[in-house]
């Protein structure tokens, strides 16, 4: 009998009675879908890269780090468009959670609970602006024809 198809659970050896049942444990491919969806990541329709700071605005707002996000571009009708980035932001910030380079903005939305809107911090131009964006679960890729 295959470990996948059934396992053994003891109800107390003890007892004097049958020390355990049979229950149906879940198929592969239940465990991966069950796997597959634990992780569901944020998704704000935006393409980015790191940026420096400039010294002046660090101080001036007082942030802890010397970069940030710069947005490249933002997808029409997603998240960030409908929370109002543009292009040239410079999101300093995800959540109240200081975020240096790309890499910390991706941890910070696997962590975000997606449709929960969350606060972004972000410099534009001179000045510090907060929007609220509300993160949706990253789309599936389209399938190949």
């Amino acid at each position: 009998m295959s470990r996948f198809w059934r396992h053994f659970i003891s109800n107390g050896a003890d007892s004097g009675q049958d020390p355990g049942y049979f229950t149906p444990e879940p198929t592969e491919r239940e465990a991966l879908d069950a796997y597959s969806n634990v992780a569901v990541h944020g998704y704000l329709g935006l393409h980015a890269r790191n940026a420096p700071l400039a010294p002046a605005l660090a101080r001036r707002y007082e942030l802890t780090g010397t970069s940030g996000v710069a947005v490249l571009s933002v997808e029409k009708n997603g998240p960030a468009d409908q929370a109002g980035l543009q292009v040239e932001d410079v999101i300093v910030a995800l959540d109240e959670q200081a975020t240096a380079n790309v890499n910390d903005l991706h941890k910070r939305l696997t962590t975000l609970p997606v449709g929960v809107p969350a606060t972004v911090t972000l410099l534009r131009g001179e000045r510090r602006l907060e929007r609220m964006v509300a993160p949706t679960e990253y789309p599936k890729p389209a399938p190949r024809m």
